[in-house]
């Protein structure tokens, strides 16, 4: 996966395990805490710790509230992946945000709206919104 410094990803897929390894190597990323996700999430974390060029760069375990749909659980916690790698806690701020297990339902990409983002792609097994980037006085 090419570099690109704005992109977050967002993983909801409850068994997506080790493809976590290659999916966050440069990006950072939140990822559904499940028995599956439980161990690459927690290698992944010790391997981030001992990486000095990585130091703004690691992965965020969350649980998943089962009464929810995926859907309803990436809008839950969207605000805090924002909080974390948005315009007023990281330069550069996302701009390109990755989204796995979650469809791109008109709620999810009304949610997405919300935080900026104007295009929105499919891609193999997942979907990207994009933002562009903020104004100079932010």
């Amino acid at each position: 996966m090419a570099k690109d410094p704005n992109v977050v990803h967002v993983i909801l897929d409850p068994e997506f395990g080790s493809r976590l390894e290659t999916v966050c190597k440069e990006d950072p990323a939140w990822i559904v805490s499940s028995a599956v996700n439980n161990p690459a999430i927690t290698l992944m974390q010790k391997l981030r710790t001992v990486s000095e060029t990585r130091d703004q760069e690691y992965v965020t375990a969350f649980k998943e509230w089962p009464q929810h749909t995926p859907e309803e659980n990436f809008v839950a916690t969207l605000g805090a992946i924002d909080l974390h790698h948005g315009w007023y806690s990281r330069n550069p701020a996302w701009t390109v945000m990755e989204v796995w297990g979650v469809e791109l339902s008109p709620d999810v990409e009304a949610a997405l709206r919300e935080y900026g983002c104007d295009e929105f792609t499919a891609l193999d097994g997942r979907f990207r919104a994009t933002r562009p980037l903020p104004p100079k006085n932010l």
